[in-house]
């Protein structure tokens, strides 16, 4: 294929990190980038040394030089840009979370499956080589038997008017408790038998704090807390009968992780730390770790090589099923998306 030419839409922060982790890798290159602003399109498009600037999405699915479209818009754009893109038969890595809820996540697949392309939600976490490492550890029994997950992402961001907009699909769960969920479903797979959300909502109607629990067969729980308003230590643990992994601040983006072994006798346990050190980038980040963004997009590059329309580690199946968790855990604290609530209002 040669060089793989990207599009990026929208200009926001993580679409600036993106572009600022790809610029660095052999065979891509930020071919375009198109904004509501040109201004801004144009800003960043400077950084990265973009060919093509465009004021509008439209002219970017037009693009015979891009192979393939970031999406990093706001959460409600992703479902008419991930439409717009794929109707046009350009590959799409769209940003999580990949619609506002299942039902826009299920009409995506059906419409990337009739266009034939490339398309897979940017759980980025899933590409890592710390993430890579634990998928190792515990499909080889290094843990012993995976019983337990816990984890917390709180973020005190109340102060940041989209996540607190319900109309454009703010509230912890969605932004950013679906890294926790991502986790488990990657360890437990994705069909937990009960899945329930307990918390409550802000004034504004979004969800605030949501303490998570997913239960699967064989007596396997994952305990997780998410919220907007509080800081954590935005930690994870993986635990086995014969030992647990933790993945200690920025859980959802590693850099190290800490094997404990030696179970049952706590004072015989033995401690490795492993690193994985992320790649540096163009220009300063946004968002901690961002540099391992390009392990996202190198996966990709190779994936369409191949001829894949999706990839194995972030599959459509699992989405959708990550969505329908989603949709529940929302739920349960009593966050409906308007048209979830046309539909609770008509049944």
């Amino acid at each position: 294929m040669g060089v793989f030419r990207w599009g990026i839409c929208s200009a926001g922060k993580i679409s600036q990190d993106f572009c600022y982790a790809v610029h660095n890798l052999e065979n891509h290159r930020i071919q375009a980038i198109a904004a509501r602003s040109r201004e801004d399109a144009q800003n960043l498009g400077s950084k990265v040394g973009a060919e093509t600037i465009y004021e509008g999405y439209a002219p970017l699915a037009n693009d015979p030089n891009v192979d393939i479209v970031y999406i990093g818009s706001i959460n409600t754009a992703h479902f008419p840009l991930c439409k717009l893109f794929l109707e046009a038969k350009k590959h799409v890595l769209c940003e999580k979370p990949l619609g506002v809820n299942a039902k826009e996540v299920g009409q995506m697949i059906d419409l990337a499956k009739k266009s034939g392309v490339f398309f897979m939600e940017a759980i980025w976490s899933r590409f890592f080589p710390a993430y890579e490492k634990i998928r190792s550890l515990v499909s080889s029994g290094e843990l012993g038997e995976v019983k337990c997950i816990t984890g917390d992402f709180c973020i005190a961001a109340s102060h940041v008017e989209r996540l607190m907009n319900k109309s454009l699909a703010g509230g912890a769960l969605i932004d950013i408790g679906i890294y926790l969920v991502q986790l488990v479903t990657m360890v437990f797979g994705p069909d937990p038998i009960l899945v329930q959300g307990v918390g409550g909502l802000t004034e504004t109607g979004v969800d605030e704090t949501c303490s998570i629990t997913l239960q699967y067969p064989g007596n396997k729980v994952a305990s997780l807390l998410t919220s907007l308003t509080i800081h954590g230590n935005n930690e994870a643990s993986i635990i086995g009968t014969k030992g647990r992994i933790n993945l200690r601040d920025t859980f959802h983006a590693p850099s190290v992780i800490e094997l404990v072994r030696g179970y049952p006798a706590p004072g015989l346990l033995e401690r490795e730390v492993i690193e994985f050190p992320v790649p540096t980038t163009s220009h300063p980040t946004n968002f901690i770790n961002s540099g391992g963004l390009g392990y996202q997009a190198e996966a990709i590059r190779i994936a369409v090589e191949e001829g894949k329309t999706e990839h194995p580690l972030v599959s459509w199946s699992e989405s959708l099923a990550i969505h329908r968790i989603m949709d529940k855990l929302r739920h349960d604290v009593g966050y409906f998306h308007q048209d979830e609530e046309t539909d609770k209002e008509t049944s």
